[in-house]
């Protein structure tokens, strides 16, 4: 168990410095793929252990986020326990769902964590730099799901077939 801890953090640490040094060289529209964030969502869609690892999840994504990006510390933090949150919740209702509906309901899932992320974001830069308020960001939010969304499907794909956790991924 002390080695499932030790790994996930050592791969949320390398995830963060390739997403923040090579994959930000791929940008459209100022927007590049969250793989923090696509991670994130596929390992607490599919994780099944006690809510302490996935909230340590939540913390450690979130903690190489703020990190490593130029805005406040915590923000990152804030919004991945929130869309854990979220997601388990979503998971709780959906629980006896049909295998072959099950990406549907984790694209739906994984928008709305984009929403909400977005949303949380813009929200602390509102309050904490007293800047105009641009939560949803029109064109960016389309470019933010367009782009991330065939990585995120391309992950659940791979986690149902290839299992990291393979006793506790449903």
């Amino acid at each position: 168990m002390q080695y499932k801890f030790l790994a996930i953090i050592l791969f949320f640490y390398f995830l963060t410095l390739f997403q923040n040094s090579f994959v930000s060289h791929f940008a459209i529209f100022g927007v590049f793929p969250n793989l923090v964030l696509i991670l994130f969502c596929l390992l607490s869609f599919f994780e099944n252990s006690h809510r302490y690892f996935n909230i340590f999840l939540a913390l450690t994504a979130g903690f190489f986020l703020d990190i490593f990006s130029n805005s406040f510390f915590g923000v990152s933090i804030f919004s991945f326990i929130i869309i854990y949150f979220f997601i388990k919740e979503t998971i709780h209702f959906l629980r006896d769902i049909s295998q072959e509906y099950s990406v549907i309901y984790f694209i739906l899932t994984f928008i709305f964590s984009i929403i909400l992320y977005g949303f949380f974001f813009g929200l602390f830069s509102r309050f904490l730099n007293h800047s105009s308020l641009s939560l949803f960001g029109g064109y960016a939010l389309v470019a933010k799901i367009a782009y991330n969304l065939p990585f995120a499907v391309a992950g659940f794909y791979l986690l149902k077939r290839y299992p990291i956790f393979k006793n506790e991924i449903r």
